[in-house]
């Protein structure tokens, strides 16, 4: 049911988007420039991030489907669907009687994975330029709810363009809650 659904608002989206509308070019690959899509015009960008490694065995599969909407000169926002899943090893102990009649604790470790499905929502409102003011500017919001996180991110942006030289800063800070496993 939730596949069905899933392919459903895939669709969707790829209908929706006339072929006739352009994307803006993105120069970095996680920093935010000032500029904004303009109205009418609409993107679709699909996201793929593997991670891996650390002490103990750990991979994450996360997969973002992004459909951003410009809706006037300086005001753009995007929708996300998340999907996410991680392996990790999880270990815990149990207590049993031995043959001797003694306590006897025992520890186990296996591979859990566990996956989440979540929503991403972001606006990014351009307050200056930067092809006719000094610096470019905007701000920049966006909230996550997941089957186990709620997220809130906010920017500043900053950039400046030398010709074809572009520089980019973001100011960003982030509240997340997540959700106690045992």
């Amino acid at each position: 049911m939730k596949r069905r659904i899933i392919y459903l608002l895939f669709i969707t989206i790829l209908i929706s988007i006339p072929k006739e509308d352009f994307a803006i070019d993105r120069n970095f690959g996680f920093t935010y420039e000032s500029r904004t899509l303009q109205g009418g015009l609409k993107e679709l960008e699909a996201y793929v991030t593997y991670k891996f490694g650390r002490e103990d065995y750990y991979a994450s599969l996360e997969n973002r489907l992004e459909f951003e909407i410009g809706l006037g000169k300086k005001l753009q926002t995007a929708f996300y669907l998340n999907l996410k899943a991680q392996t990790s090893p999880v270990s815990f102990t149990n207590a049993g009687i031995g043959t001797n009649g003694e306590l006897v604790l025992v520890e186990y470790s296996e591979l859990r994975t566990k996956a989440n499905i979540g929503f991403s929502n972001e606006w990014k409102y351009q307050l200056s330029d930067p092809s006719v003011n000094k610096i470019g500017s905007a701000l920049y919001g966006e909230y996550t709810i997941s089957t186990d996180e709620f997220e809130l991110e906010g920017k500043i942006i900053l950039d400046k363009r030398f010709n074809r030289f572009v520089t980019a800063l973001n100011l960003t800070g982030e509240l997340e809650w997540e959700a106690e496993h045992n």
